[in-house]
């Protein structure tokens, strides 16, 4: 999965937006919270504010996780389908 496909599954945050929806991206690809943070340049303990103060968040990094991925396989199955079909 890339990170493009990825980042329109995600919703938009009031506080932190893109910081939030890079890390959830790299975590929807397969990365751990450490990679995902490492890769994002965000500190642990920044998640982890997230996840005390935005519900959203925490759903999404947490249980939501599992659908997210589901959703991103689906929708990068259903390109490939589309962009195969067109040649």
């Amino acid at each position: 999965m890339t990170l493009e496909a990825v980042q329109p599954l995600l919703p938009y945050f009031e506080v932190d937006s893109e910081a939030k929806r890079t890390y959830l991206a790299w975590r929807i690809c397969g990365f751990s919270e450490d990679e995902a943070c490492k890769y994002t340049q965000t500190n642990p303990y920044a998640v982890k504010v997230w996840r005390d103060v935005d519900e959203m968040f925490k759903q999404l990094d947490t249980v939501g996780l599992a659908d997210l991925r589901h959703q991103a396989v689906s929708e990068i199955l259903q390109q490939d389908y589309l962009k195969n079909v067109k040649r």
